[in-house]
C-alpha cells in the first residue's frame, strides 16, 4: 500500500497532541547545536522555504498556519500599506522567556516574509522583537528596498 499524502496535506496531524518537551528539545537545542554561528540566518531561510512548499492566500490563512503548526497565536496589529506588524503570543511563547538559552523566533519571521511576498505580490522582509514584560513577540513586515 503506498503512501497518500505529503505531511503538509495531512489534516489528521493537526489533531494529535503531544508535549511541548521533544519540540523544544529538537527545535531549541539539537537544531541549534548542529547549525552553530548560522542558525539564526538558517532559521530564516528555513521559515522562507517552508512558506514555498506551502503557499498561503490570505493573511488569515497565515494566522491560521501559525495555530495548526503550534508556533503560537498571531494577531495582526497594525497594516499601512506595506507595512504590517504582527504579534505571536501563547502558552510556549511565555514559556520560552524563562530558559536560560536564546530563544530564536528566525524560523517564523522567515516564514511570514514569504508567505507576505506571495499575498502582497511583493518582496518583504521581517524582523522580530521580543516583548519581555508582555511576554509575546512583535514581527514588523516590512517592503524590501
Amino acid at each position: 500500500m503506498g503512501k497518500e499524502k505529503s505531511l503538509l496535506q495531512n489534516e489528521n496531524i493537526k489533531d494529535i497532541q503531544i508535549p511541548s518537551f521533544g519540540y523544544e528539545l529538537i527545535r531549541q537545542l539539537t537544531l541549534n547545536t548542529i547549525l552553530g554561528e548560522d542558525a539564526n540566518f538558517v532559521h530564516y531561510y528555513l521559515g522562507k522555504n517552508l512558506a514555498r512548499q506551502y503557499p498561503l492566500k490570505q493573511i488569515e490563512d497565515l494566522q491560521l498556519f501559525f495555530h495548526d503548526a503550534g508556533f503560537g497565536h498571531l494577531d495582526l496589529i497594525k497594516q499601512k500599506r506595506k507595512k504590517l506588524e504582527f504579534e505571536l503570543r501563547g502558552p510556549l511563547i511565555e514559556e520560552r522567556f524563562s530558559y536560560q538559552e536564546p530563544v530564536s523566533y528566525r524560523l517564523e519571521a522567515g516564514f511570514i516574509a514569504q508567505q507576505l511576498s506571495y499575498i502582497l505580490n511583493d518582496d518583504i522582509e521581517c524582523m522580530d522583537e521580543e516583548n519581555k514584560r508582555q511576554k509575546t513577540i512583535t514581527f514588523y513586515a516590512v517592503e524590501r528596498i
